[in-house]
């Protein structure tokens, strides 16, 4: 059974709009719609690494461009619903200039890793899965513990036929997984199938260049948050905010649905590295977590805040 991340974070948590993501996937849309309308060919506009270190010119070009072309409708669609799930929160947390420009980054260095490998090979290479596999690895280091929507993809179709008849929820059902389980398992996809490719059975896709590009957004988010104080895991980030290193809260181990009653099992320490969020509670009071009710979830590690949880009902007492 195929199964295919659907959503992401809530929007009420978002503290921006995604308009960068909006605008790279329509950006990838309409040079696709481009591309097949005016006839042009991965062989003219996609990246081949032996030209690129030849020393031609036009592959400076088709270095940023191929990274926005696709071969097939089903390519574009599965790259923009990675993109379209995961790149919001990480634009969220980088802001729009931040994240246009982390974008380009590793769509460049995954063209690069990927033509340094293959460089005498002459077979074009297009798409912007490097460029997205950057996003994941930014999100892997930013929200490892966050919920993202699972859905088996046979019933995706059933669900847009039952809401283009009204019988239908807006939103699709889905079932929560960590994205540390999510992102994990398309990696090991990944390095499965690079070790195919290498012995001639990659079936035509560039998984060298889906691990550069996770290489460098996951190394580019690390650099950002070790040595230059980007804060991500606070709650309001403030790059003002004075460094409490080695303050540890409690966050939920797995992603934990509303409504979900708390035990001891549940939460573990977590050392917060940036400017400690209000209202969060320390590993010492662990044990008063046990019987109270999640009123939300959270996609910035789960920490648990005592806004979060439910008001004990005064009747319950009684």
């Amino acid at each position: 059974m195929l199964l295919i991340p659907i959503d992401a974070a809530p929007e009420e948590e978002r503290k921006r709009q995604p308009f960068v993501t909006i605008a790279l996937v329509a950006i990838n849309v309409g040079m696709f719609v481009a591309a097949h309308s005016l006839g042009w060919s991965a062989q003219e506009y996609g990246l081949k690494p032996a030209g690129l270190w030849s020393g031609e010119t036009v592959q400076l070009r088709n270095l940023l461009l191929s990274a926005f072309l696709h071969f097939g409708v089903l390519h574009l669609a599965g790259n923009m619903l990675f993109l379209w799930v995961f790149g919001a929160n990480v634009e969220d947390e980088m802001g729009h200039v931040g994240f246009a420009a982390f974008f380009v980054a590793c769509g460049l260095g995954a063209g690069i890793i990927e033509t340094a490998i293959f460089a005498s090979d002459t077979i074009p290479r297009i798409g912007a899965s490097g460029a997205i596999a950057g996003v994941l690895g930014a999100y892997l280091v930013l929200f490892p513990l966050s919920p993202i929507g699972i859905m088996p993809i046979h019933l995706l179709g059933f669900w847009i036929i039952g809401r283009l008849i009204g019988e239908a929820e807006q939103r699709p059902p889905t079932f929560d997984v960590s994205a540390l389980i999510v992102i994990g398992v398309w990696l090991a996809l990944q390095i499965i199938g690079s070790i195919g490719s290498a012995s001639g059975q990659g079936g035509g896709i560039a998984y060298t260049a889906h691990l550069g590009g996770f290489a460098v957004g996951f190394v580019i988010v690390q650099a950002l948050r070790r040595g230059f104080g980007f804060a991500p895991d606070a709650v309001q980030s403030d790059l003002n905010a004075p460094r409490q290193e080695g303050g540890q809260v409690v966050v939920a181990k797995r992603p934990l649905p509303a409504g979900y009653t708390l035990t001891a099992d549940d939460v573990e320490p977590y050392i917060w590295r940036h400017a400690l969020p209000e209202g969060h509670f320390k590993p010492d009071q662990i044990d008063c977590l046990s019987g109270k009710r999640l009123r939300r979830t959270r996609y910035r590690y789960q920490a648990i805040l005592a806004e979060d949880l439910e008001e004990e009902d005064p009747r319950r007492k009684e």
